[in-house]
């Protein structure tokens, strides 16, 4: 009803507009939004189903990263499972719709996160990743799309690499790199974070066993260049520092095929 509807959107303030809630206090709020959002989905099954189910969506995500605060690991992994229940008919009902897409996909980056973490097996958890990431990168049509999922893909990649699952890892930093190649206009912080990426797949390519040494060469390129742009225009000591970070990815790549001269 048009009444629950207000109240539940009051809660959600409330959640919002709170400074400083304990953890208990958010995951018990963000349990009781998303149970508001579940019952007006039932109630009123074939009305707004897009905003319900990125209600439900995002109050998911929200108990996830709280519960990961914690490093309760088991109740992150539970909370991730239960969208389940939504996921296909959310997708059906809004295949291009990219906030319900991306939120999706960050749920399943955080399962895969909480499952590594607790030596859980984590294959179901990266086939759904693969299974969803097409429908985002067909929804990233625009410019700020386009950089919000190259940031959710890179994240999915990182923690592949940081748990040693480098091929896997590998594939997602090329999804990155084809997607930031294609944009003109990157600010700041984007730009470093890109970066950032650059480098963390040129760490995976260096440790996989067979190397594309061709591949491997282009993207330090890329890394140099992007922190070379961001040290001349800041010129600071974080852009000297990361800078730096780019020349030695290259001298560990040079020392790798013995041309040590240039290492």
């Amino acid at each position: 009803s048009h009444k629950n509807a207000n109240n539940y959107k009051a809660q959600v303030n409330s959640i919002i507009n709170k400074n400083n809630p304990t953890i208990e206090e958010a995951i018990g709020e963000l349990s009781r939004i998303r149970t508001i959002a579940e019952m007006l989905l039932l109630r009123s099954w074939n009305t707004f189903k897009t905003d319900k189910y990125r209600y439900i969506f995002m109050s998911t995500l929200n108990l996830i990263k709280w519960n990961l605060c914690k490093k309760d690991f088991s109740h992150a992994i539970e909370h991730s499972e239960h969208v389940n229940l939504y996921i296909d008919d959310a997708l059906e009902k809004s295949p291009d719709d990219f906030n319900t897409i991306s939120v999706i996909c960050d749920i399943f980056y955080h399962q895969l996160y909480a499952k590594l973490e607790a030596g859980e097996s984590f294959n179901e958890t990266l086939n759904k990743i693969h299974q969803y990431v097409p429908f985002l990168l067909v929804a990233a049509d625009k410019k700020k799309y386009k950089l919000n999922t190259a940031l959710i893909l890179g994240q999915i990649a990182d923690v592949l690499l940081y748990k040693g699952i480098t091929d896997e890892s590998c594939h997602f930093y090329a999804k990155v790199l084809n997607i930031i190649s294609d944009i003109e206009d990157i600010d700041v912080v984007e730009k470093r974070e890109f970066a950032i990426f650059v480098g963390h797949y040129n760490v995976a390519l260096l440790k996989k066993p067979v190397k594309d040494y061709s591949l491997i060469e282009k993207n330090l390129d890329i890394e140099e260049s992007l922190y070379g742009q961001l040290h001349n225009a800041f010129g600071d000591v974080r852009s000297k520092m990361d800078l730096a970070i780019a020349y030695s990815h290259k001298g560990g790549y040079y020392e790798e095929i013995h041309d040590y001269k240039k290492a």
